[in-house]
């Protein structure tokens, strides 16, 4: 077998507990179960078979050919099962017999053909004959025994030995029956006699597949003496497999990554694209009314800085980290873009107000003028402070892909098919802590944007006060953050939904923005528009 590159996966030595048995071969995944068993085990064998669900369309039982005809019809006296049951089980298992339909029909050595000793074998054991293969096999090498010892009986005598002189010390007497035996020849049951130099006899051998209702059916033939290269023959149209085709002799596996569906990354790229578009808009209005009061007012330079932050988070959309050669570049990339999104729009719009809030509410600092590159310059020293965790966290503790493996499942198309998904991960050894930093300055930056709101909302002057505004953004990004990072603890072996509902979120608390710090501005820019 190892010279045709068969594998044995497992040899089972059957005793009494034959289910422990069976739950071992089930548990290795074997396929193809050859036995040597007798009758009567056999159909204590398929019974458990049956009550395991070890049979079907997965697997190919062979047995040996030496049991009785319809031997199954006795499932009743050795088991629990009825004979339906046990046929079931043995359906479509494969055996091999002698083919006594290829022997010549010339009389046997002793005198009788075939039939007429088959009759008389059926006769003198009134019913209760076992299988012809057996008969004829113990038929001939009685016979053959016979005369091979009638054979060296001759020759020691030649030598004035006898074989009431044997002794098993005795190899030269050895060597001479074995000779003698080997160079027999004569019709018996199976037809002409006659050993090879493997003290073999050649015989054809019929493979019979068992079909239901229909019993063996022959589907093929080994003729081991045939001139011919090819001596298996198999008419495959004569195969009845349960499954309509040869079953697989493992399971096969198949690795499936889980990756974000192509259709709604298309659909969510779409929409942020829309969200990028609505940016460059604003950016356009702010630039072409920058000198009107109520934009004016607003601070444009820093109303743009807030809208390119916007622009980042809308691209950490488009990025897709589950698939690709670079995954780990990618959620490098979307870790900048969001970080650094987010603190150009909230440093923007809080260190705005806290202009205000320097100017108007905090009367115990001398200075009134506050310009815009002091702003610009902190919300640089923000920026660079994410950029320095990120770089810190990209030198010593590199992101790499994690691949999680989930449950194999069985493929609803291929029994013989196991469907092992995969889910790729960016992950590092400390991660928890560079995003708990970033977490923590986040988090920190919208304390800081809630106290100025709360202090600036006495504030009269419409152009400059966005308090109630800035605490709807607030209060908005707040539930989003959490939404987030729930998702990501809860559902983060479904990375459809995940994408789909933190890009969601995302964009949504990015839109609402837009809208609750400019839309005002635009409709009292222009008194036409409501």
């Amino acid at each position: 077998m190892e010279k045709a590159g068969l594998e044995v996966v497992t040899t089972e030595v059957i005793q009494n507990e034959i289910d422990v048995h069976l739950r071992s071969l089930k548990s290795r995944d074997v396929r193809i179960i050859f036995t040597g068993v007798y009758q009567d085990v056999a159909l204590k064998l398929f019974c458990s078979v049956y009550k395991m669900d070890l049979y079907g369309p997965k697997y190919v039982w062979l047995l040996p050919g030496w049991f009785s005809q319809f031997w199954w019809r006795q499932a009743e006296t050795y088991t629990d099962c009825t004979t339906e049951e046990i046929v079931q089980a043995l359906d479509g298992h494969m055996t091999t017999f002698e083919d006594f339909a290829s022997y010549n029909d010339q009389p046997s050595i002793s005198g009788f053909d075939r039939d007429s000793l088959f009759k008389e074998y059926y006769r003198r054991l009134s019913g209760n004959a076992g299988s012809l293969h057996v008969f004829g096999l113990g038929y001939d090498t009685m016979w053959a025994t016979a005369l091979g010892l009638d054979k060296a009986e001759r020759t020691l005598r030649e030598r004035r030995q006898s074989l009431s002189d044997f002794s098993y010390g005795d190899a030269e007497m050895g060597d001479v029956i074995l000779g003698s035996v080997r160079n027999i020849s004569f019709n018996g049951v199976k037809g002409f006699i006659e050993f090879d130099r493997n003290y073999d006899v050649p015989s054809v051998a019929v493979i019979k597949q068992f079909q239901g209702d229909k019993g063996y059916v022959a589907i093929g033939s080994y003729v081991p003496y045939s001139a011919e290269e090819d001596r298996l023959h198999i008419d495959d149209a004569l195969i009845a497999w349960k499954g309509g085709h040869p079953p697989a002799d493992s399971t096969r596996l198949r690795r499936v990554p889980l990756v974000i569906s192509r259709d709604l990354h298309i659909i969510m790229s779409l929409v942020a694209c829309l969200g990028c578009a609505s940016v460059f808009l604003l950016l356009a209005y702010n630039i072409v009314k920058r000198n009107e009061r109520v934009i004016k007012m607003s601070s444009p330079r820093m109303n743009n800085i807030i809208l390119i932050g916007c622009l980042f988070v809308y691209a950490t959309v488009l990025l897709d980290p589950t698939q690709g050669q670079h995954q780990s570049a990618v959620c490098q990339i979307y870790n900048a873009l969001l970080a650094v999104g987010l603190s150009l729009s909230f440093g923007g719009l809080f260190f705005k107000t806290w202009r205000v809030y320097y100017i108007f509410v905090n009367t115990r600092m001398q200075s009134r003028i506050v310009k815009d590159w002091v702003l610009m310059l902190m919300v640089g020293t923000l920026v660079l402070c994410n950029v320095l965790v990120l770089l810190v966290w990209d030198i010593f503790d590199p992101i790499t892909i994690q691949v999680n493996k989930l449950d194999q499942v069985v493929s609803p198309n291929d029994w013989d098919l196991s469907l092992q998904y995969e889910i790729h991960f960016c992950v590092s050894e400390h991660k928890s802590i560079f995003t708990g930093v970033l977490y923590v300055m986040h988090g920190l930056l919208l304390l800081f944007g809630a106290f100025l709101t709360w202090e600036t909302r006495n504030v009269k002057y419409k152009e400059f006060n966005d308090s109630h505004m800035i605490g709807a953004c607030i209060y908005n990004v707040t539930v989003v953050a959490f939404v987030c990072v729930a998702m990501h603890h809860t559902i983060e072996n479904k990375p459809s939904e995940l994408y789909a509902i933190t890009s969601g979120c995302l964009m949504f608390g990015t839109l609402v923005t837009e809208a609750l710090i400019f839309m005002p501005k635009v409709r009292r820019s222009n008194p036409c528009v409501d």
